[in-house]
């Protein structure tokens, strides 16, 4: 499916590929028009996976398949049914942040057909380890914790000079729910505290929001970068220090930002959201979901007074290397392969 879905699948494909693996794509519509004919375009296309399923049985031997869930799950299902029907083991892929609090919200039903899609699989793979709990309290699957990861070698740790002239980044969305608003008065503050202080943030500003927030934040300490390819975000966020990330962003997952600021050396200063506190570990701060620009003011001057910078920017880059890397990630992933067909 598209978006992160597609990123995500689109990493872990090329990946399998470069390892001798071959892979046989089947993706999901992406339908445009009104409701009823996105709901046409949906039915014909699904009929058309499982004809494919069917039709190209001899090709494969696994399925690797990442729901979208939702008001999806019931066509899903069939997905699943058809790979016991071929008689070809299939692990579901179940990503994205907001599955428990999604799952809870809807009808018995759902739960059923949810259920059900997850004890028909063979086994099954979460982005998030809080997850694993999840699937255990109704499934006897092992469940492989398979989160994001970042692509190519852990740059080599540069020395960086941590003093008044204090470097902070944004990277993503820039939307209300992802907190670019605490992030910029956080600047604001640090840049009178210490003189100097400015924050380089990375995302698609052309809304009427961003242009709202320009009006209102100096440049003195804002440098917006607008949306960048992302071949050339390693390079512009390395020599920064922080990583502020305050989302309240209720379908919060493994953001691919922090991981990729964390492997740059920036040390993270997060929300308490989606899967932050798993991935930042003892590398970085987790604040309360509600903290202030003041919260985050308080803890980058902490680790600047208390000279902490270095070791926890080391910290930060050890625990992506050692934890979510593709060298890391996806030998996993292939041992678990030949579980499922063996």
């Amino acid at each position: 499916a598209g978006g992160g879905f597609q990123a995500a699948n689109r990493n872990t494909i090329n990946e399998l590929r470069n390892r001798g693996i071959g892979v046989l794509e089947i993706p999901y519509p992406e339908p445009i028009g009104s409701v009823a004919k996105k709901i046409i375009i949906y039915i014909m296309s699904f009929l058309k996976i499982y004809f494919q399923l069917f039709s190209k049985r001899k090709s494969f031997n696994l399925i690797h398949f990442t729901p979208l869930y939702k008001g999806f799950i019931y066509l899903e299902l069939l997905i699943v049914i058809v790979t016991k029907i071929i008689r070809r083991p299939i692990l579901i892929d179940l990503r994205a942040g907001q599955l428990i609090g999604h799952y809870k919200t809807r009808s018995l039903l759902y739960k059923f057909i949810f259920k059900t899609a997850v004890r028909l699989s063979k086994d099954v793979s979460v982005e998030g380890f809080e997850y694993i709990f999840f699937i255990h309290s109704f499934s006897k699957h092992n469940a492989l914790y398979f989160p994001n990861y970042v692509q190519g070698v852990i740059p080599r740790k540069r020395k960086r000079q941590v003093g008044t002239n204090i470097k902070l980044v944004f990277l993503g969305r820039i939307v209300p729910e992802k907190g670019i608003e605490v992030a910029l008065q956080t600047t604001k503050a640090l840049n009178k505290k210490l003189n100097s202080c400015k924050i380089i943030v990375i995302g698609e500003d052309s809304t009427e929001y961003c242009k709202n927030l320009r009006e209102r934040h100096s440049k003195d300490y804002v440098q917006w970068l607008g949306k960048v390819s992302h071949d050339k975000i390693d390079r512009l966020i390395r020599p920064c220090h922080f990583f502020i990330f305050p989302t309240t962003h209720f379908g919060e997952g493994h953001s691919n930002a922090l991981t990729e600021a964390m492997a740059n050396g920036l040390v993270p200063i997060c929300s308490d959201n989606g899967f932050n506190k798993n991935i930042v570990s003892n590398a970085g701060i987790i604040l309360p979901s509600d903290a202030t620009s003041d919260d985050y003011v308080i803890s980058i001057i902490e680790i600047i007074e208390k000279n902490r910078w270095e070791s926890i920017s080391q910290a930060a880059q050890e625990r992506i290397g050692a934890n979510f890397t593709a060298d890391a990630v996806i030998p996993k992933l292939i041992d678990k392969y030949e579980d499922l067909i063996r």
